[in-house]
């Protein structure tokens, strides 16, 4: 994406050695509201420099609107102790500049990002910086408590022309970031009003990174866009720029809109203009506040639509019986035109054109030509009624959607089956209506639709795997560009490139093709994806096609000054060594090992009762609870304990901190607060705490004592971005790090083609040194629909395969880090055993099974050569023994799911699971739970089997025989949130607590 450029003659001053001072601390929050006040900005994501004691920096979280990140120059730990005090940490964020000079140190976001930038004088010296990182339209608010004579010298002096100077509670310069010219918006569901799909964005290229993501994964409409804003059937609206969300509305046009073949019943497309959005709700026409979603108008003027558009301030509402215009800022009709089953409406040089005819009754369907302001009619063109008569407008019978470009309407006609014969476009002239060609073609997608789509003085189709243009007067085929079908959605176009297939970019210009999968277009019949705002925005789909990223996201196209590399960069802050010893009886890791077997040799007592819970951390998530409840990598307030060393230790994922109590007592013996979410529990070794964060960043503390030994930054860069409604890094690393006689393993990245690839590390645990370091860009001789329905985690916890480390599908070398690809895998060597890849469910993955929902795996523990899982519905549990023979023998194929779905409905006999086919040969099968209740976590302590619920309880069997033991009311688990150490069972809770049973 371009960069906008810094204003010229952006001066170093003499500001970084003057002292601000800031407004007293009870006027802290009266300054914080009248700063946004001023700012006119009403959400998103903000960031105040300058933070100091963090007063100022909380006081912008009150309405809990933001997501607010203060950056200071100073020890943040003050600071972060006054927000948690005000249980907010993680809605807001303090992190410490890692340089005084910003010129050095650019601020840690990517371009285009920051809704509300509030900062201290200093922050002229580089006013082209923060523009950068302010989205457009975004504001900055500079300034304090400050001499107007002072303020306005700096402004001249940094070269700023177009601030306001504004009291609140000081004097702040208003700075709001313009909209660039050639960075355009998607307002109707087919771009706009001509319904010509085609941006006219100069920003968009090929998706190289992912901007922003987050949840559901469940389908979701295509959005609308405008004024910076993303807007999901008129129900939910966010940032278009960061994805953080600003208002939900209970309409009854829904947000919601399963595979959308065809589009839910009753559903209207919302329009987005300006700062307004205009819905149907309740049958009714309304425009809605986009900053708000407060309702500004209603328009009883336009009868009950089902569908509307919208051109030159006018609103056309196409109803059953009529199309009706209203003024859209008074509501007062302009007039209303009767027509029967009006449909193909569209807008065009101050015209509106439409079919109309109930062809069922046997009417002619007429196309008409009306003036946009006044409803006459200029022409008017018949179907065929009879056979025999003149079958030039015979098209007017089946046509779904028209398209206005340049004089000439495109009227499309769809099968919309998997048929390829009987589509077709046929152009004629709106001037007159009279026919000039028409184009029979197969149709570029799954169930079959033809799009016209004008690029570049050329009318674009996509017909089977190929981009065909054609001469737009004549309707001739001047060329055909090899390219990518469309799957199950159309195509659209964006500058000179037609979208289409697996992010496949079609140059009409060029006759190129670069496809990059990171992801592909939602399922739906019109569109799937929206190219808007210098971005590529694609909603969540069932689709298992091939390995891809999941969610609601947003995608950009590479830097202009090229890739960047990730590379580790470590900072040491101690190296005394630690001398303590591992104990056989502790429980250091995730799953214990690095096998992540979860087993541990430790005796239990024989009754367990509580001795202690540490209460659940307090917060405050303002109104980003759904988008923190639906990150698929976080289980919960708290993660699950690891215990080692005398102290268990947890972590806070959305509070961005790690605890660790005192093993006997549940006291806090320290706590350490990073830069990032952690989403699963530390590393304890060798008297250390390793852990990384989703903000790029790995830390080695020491375990007795909290104190920081070393830490790196893995992501290329500092530029952030938001993420499941934090800020991240492009470069996540997850909070368990691998760990295995003295070296450190870890990966950085979210998904193998997007932001340069995953690159997996590994090094020194007690300096931090690189041993080596390797990345994943691709699946190599692995072609992508082989994997339809492969239980693909496009990133996962590492985990000894073997000798290997194991990443997703990929197989790395411990010493030298060579990599091989297994991707028809579905289990790896867990010593004496096979276990079901990837089964801790870490993240959203790929899966197939008829249903949207992404479900958690089954658990398992082993332990030499024996394993428990778990059953499929994750009732009841099976042992089974490997011997030397049947684990040489052991199929680890599961890679597509399809063949599970013909197998179970065709009653063959064959393995519905991985779990069944762990089952072969069990040595016992037991139920755990009933219908109300399933497993939620297990652990095996010494010949103890234990099982927690779903819906709390926990339960012991004998490992031996699977006898019952006994059963403890307990709270409802996290997921996989069990352990066992030094004759303990530490349970992390749901409701973020963690407690401890003994004897």
């Amino acid at each position: 994406m371009r960069h906008f450029p810094h204003p010229k003659g952006v001066l170093v001053l003499f500001v970084s050695c003057l002292s601000v001072v800031p407004p007293a601390t009870a006027d802290v929050q009266a300054v914080a509201e009248a700063v946004v006040e001023a700012s006119a900005v009403h959400g998103g994501l903000c960031v105040h420099v300058g933070a100091a004691d963090g007063a100022l920096t909380l006081a912008l979280s009150r309405e809990g609107r933001f997501l607010v990140q203060g950056l200071t120059r100073d020890d943040p730990a003050p600071g972060r102790a006054r927000i948690r005090e005000a249980a907010r940490y993680g809605l807001v964020t303090l992190e410490r500049m890692q340089s005084p000079s910003p010129e050095a140190h650019p601020l840690p976001y990517t371009d285009n990002l920051v809704n509300l930038f509030v900062g201290d004088v200093s922050c002229l010296d580089r006013v082209g910086e923060v523009l950068r990182v302010l989205r457009p339209g975004g504001v900055a608010m500079i300034g304090g408590d400050i001499p107007r004579e002072m303020l306005e010298n700096m402004l001249r002096d940094a070269n700023v022309k177009d601030a306001t100077i504004v009291e609140a509670g000081g004097l702040w310069a208003r700075i709001e970031k313009p909209w660039p010219r050639g960075m355009d918006e998607w307002g109707h569901i087919r771009h706009d009003a001509s319904n010509n799909a085609v941006s006219t964005d100069t920003f968009i290229g090929p998706p190289r990174r992912v901007r922003w993501i987050t949840g559901p994964f469940q389908p979701m409409a295509t959005p609308v866009s405008a004024g910076g804003r993303n807007y999901y059937g008129g129900t939910i609206a966010r940032d278009a720029f960061n994805g953080l969300p600003l208002w939900k509305a209970g309409r009854d046009n829904p947000g919601w809109s399963g595979d959308s073949f065809p589009a839910m019943p009753g559903v209207v497309d919302p329009v987005a203009v300006g700062d307004r959005l205009y819905v149907v709700d309740r049958g009714e026409l309304r425009a809605i506040d986009g900053d708000t979603g407060a309702l500004v108008q209603e328009y009883p003027e336009a009868g009950a639509p089902r569908e509307i558009l919208y051109q030159d301030g006018i609103l056309i509402a196409v109803n059953w019986t009529s199309l009706r215009a209203v003024d859209a800022a008074t509501g007062k009709r302009l007039w209303i035109r009767a027509a029967t089953d009006p449909a193909c409406v569209v807008i065009g040089e101050g015209a509106v054109f439409f079919i109309e005819g109930n062809i069922r009754r046997g009417d002619w369907r007429r196309l008409f030509r009306l003036d946009l302001k006044t409803g006459r009619q200029a022409w008017v063109v018949r179907s065929p009624k009879f056979n025999g008569e003149d079958d030039t407008y015979a098209f007017l019978l089946h046509a779904s959607w028209a398209v206005y470009h340049d004089g000439l309407l495109a009227f499309e006609e769809s099968t919309y089956t998997d048929y390829k014969t009987g589509n077709a476009i046929h152009v004629v002239s709106a001037k007159d209506g009279t026919s000039r060609w028409r184009y029979g073609f197969d149709g570029g997608n799954h169930f079959k639709q033809a799009r016209a789509l004008f690029i570049d003085s050329m009318v674009s189709v996509l017909n089977n795997n190929h981009v065909e243009t054609l001469d737009p007067a004549t309707g001739v085929l001047a060329q055909r560009i090899p390219s990518f079908t469309g799957h199950c959605f159309p195509a659209v176009g964006v500058g000179d490139y037609v979208i289409s297939g697996e992010m496949s970019f079609t140059d009409v210009d060029q006759a190129s093709v670069d496809s990059q999968r990171i992801t592909k277009n939602a399922c739906s019949r019109t569109g799937g994806i929206v190219p808007a705002n210098g971005l590529l925005y694609v909603t969540p789909k069932t689709c298992t096609c091939f390995p891809m990223l999941q969610g609601l996201l947003a995608m950009a196209p590479a830097r202009e000054e090229g890739a960047v590399e990730v590379a580790l960069q470590v900072t040491t802050a101690d190296t005394s060594p630690v001398e303590t010893a591992d104990d056989p009886g502790d429980w250091p890791a995730y799953r214990k090992d690095p096998w992540r077997g979860g087993a541990v040799d430790t005796v239990l007592p024989r009754t367990l009762r509580e001795q202690w819970a540490l209460p659940a951390p307090p917060r405050n998530v303002g109104c980003f609870e759904e988008d923190w409840a639906g990150n698929l990598f976080v289980r919960g307030p708290r993660t699950g304990p690891v215990a080692a060393y005398g102290v268990v230790v947890t972590a806070e994922p959305d509070g961005q901190r790690v605890v660790a109590c005192d093993a006997e007592t549940g006291e806090i013996r320290w706590t350490f607060t990073a830069e990032g979410r952690i989403d699963t529990p530390p590393t304890l070794h060798q008297g250390l705490c390793l852990f990384g964060t989703r903000a790029g960043r790995v830390y080695c503390l020491n375990a007795p004592t909290g104190q920081r030994r070393w830490w790196a930054r893995v992501a290329a860069d500092e530029q952030r971005i938001v993420a499941f409604g934090q800020v991240e890094s492009p470069w996540p690393v997850a909070g368990s790090i691998l760990v295995k006689d003295g070296t450190a393993y870890f990966a950085a990245g979210r998904q193998y083609l997007a932001d340069g690839g995953v690159r997996v590390f590994a090094v020194d645990t007690q300096s931090g040194a690189v041993r080596w370091s390797a990345v994943t860009r691709e699946m190599s001789g692995f072609h992508y629909y082989a994997g339809r329905g492969l239980e693909f985690d496009p990133c996962d916890l590492l985990v000894f395969d073997g000798d290997k480390v194991s990443f997703s599908r990929w197989l790395f070398d411990p010493v030298d880090g060579s990599e091989t690809l297994v991707p028809e895998s579905g289990f790896f060597r867990a010593g004496k055993v096979f276990a079901p890849r990837g089964l801790w469910t870490y993240g959203p993955r790929l899966y197939y099974g008829g249903t949207s929902r992404i479900t958690k795996r089954p658990l398992a523990v082993y332990r030499g050569n024996t394993i428990y899982t778990s059953t499929e519905d994750k009732r009841g549990i099976i042992r089974r023994d490997f011997t030397k023979a049947s684990l040489a023998k052991f199929d680890t194929t599961w890679y597509s799911n399809h063949a599970r779905v013909k197998v179970e409905r065709s009653g063959a006999e064959g393995d519905l699971s991985r779990t069944a086919r762990l089952a072969r040969g069990a040595a016992w099968a037991i139920e755990a739970f009933g219908e109300d209740n399933s497993i939620a976590a297990m652990a095996l302590a010494g010949d103890t089997l234990l099982v927690a619920g779903m819906k709390g309880s926990l339960k012991r069997f004998n490992a031996t025989d699977g006898t019952f033991l006994d059963e403890l009311d307990v709270p409802v688990p996290v997921w996989d949130g069990l352990i066992a150490a030094q004759g303990k069972v530490y349970l992390t809770c749901a409701d973020g607590s963690l407690r401890c049973y003994g004897g």
